[in-house]
């Protein structure tokens, strides 16, 4: 392989940053929330998944997702409340 074609390889592969942590491995053209929970080891069910853009999170995203190389998403725990009935 030259290196025009180990550069232009290198340049296809999509990275996105998860909680500030840069993630390459396995990442799609179209992921799910899900997909993207994954990553930091949550699940949609578990975690609230935005886009995040000039340090700001937007609204929660749902459902399949179009990505974009580079770009930034906050994952979230979210908030389980706990109790005892009885």
């Amino acid at each position: 392989m030259t290196n025009e074609i180990a550069h232009a390889a290198a340049e296809e592969r999509l990275h996105i940053f998860v909680n500030r942590k840069r993630f390459d491995d396995g990442i799609q053209h179209k992921m799910t929330v899900d997909q993207i929970a994954h990553l930091v080891g949550l699940t949609a069910d578990t975690a609230i998944v935005r886009q995040e853009r000039d340090g700001k999170a937007g609204p929660p995203l749902e459902g399949v997702i179009e990505i974009h190389n580079g770009e930034h998403f906050l994952v979230t725990r979210k908030h389980v409340q706990g109790g005892h009935n009885g």
